[in-house]
């Protein structure tokens, strides 16, 4: 995955804001990667990357690539997951 890029999934998860299944996994670095629930803590809506940020387009709250909020109104930062790559892939921890 190229720095800046990003996946969307889902699978056997439950983010403890939202209670969401989705994931967004971003290439923060090259070979490194960030996981963090994809639900935005202020309403539950999806965020989508925009540029170098994540993007909530239900009312605008932005975060940074390692779930911090940047702008309001969401006050709480994205759930974040442990993740580790190898030349097979990228793997999320969800426990």
């Amino acid at each position: 995955m190229n720095v800046g890029g990003s996946a969307q999934v889902t699978g056997n998860y439950s983010d403890p804001i939202c209670g969401q299944n989705n994931i967004i996994v971003i290439c923060t670095a090259a070979g490194q990667y960030s996981a963090l629930a994809s639900s935005c803590t202020h309403a539950c809506c999806t965020v989508q990357v925009q540029g170098s940020k994540l993007y909530c387009p239900c009312h605008g709250a932005e975060f940074s690539f390692t779930g911090q909020v940047t702008r309001g109104p969401a006050s709480q930062s994205l759930p974040s997951l442990k993740t580790c790559a190898d030349a097979n892939g990228v793997y999320v921890t969800l426990a």
